[in-house]
């Protein structure tokens, strides 16, 4: 009877963990959502984006500027080392 309670209490635990990913994830892309189809069809005359649309372009601008391991320390050091 206690193992069946831990295994409730774990299963109820990942869950939760995974329906609050799944919620930030949603909202995290509903302003690009909305942004994009408010002023990019507007201005470039582009089509308006779906949902899942979104949703693949919020992770794909996260890969493509994702910040560095490199600090402005490091930077602020390396231009002093040049001179």
């Amino acid at each position: 009877m206690i193992l069946m309670e831990e295994i409730t209490k774990i299963t109820l635990a990942i869950l939760g963990v995974i329906a609050a990913f799944i919620g930030g994830v949603l909202l995290a892309v509903l302003p690009l959502y909305f942004a994009w189809n408010a002023i990019v069809p507007v201005i470039f005359g582009l089509s308006q984006i779906t949902f899942v649309q979104a949703i693949w372009l919020s992770v794909l601008c996260s890969c493509l500027f994702r910040s560095s391991s490199v600090s402005r320390s490091d930077i602020t050091r390396a231009i002093k080392d040049s001179r």
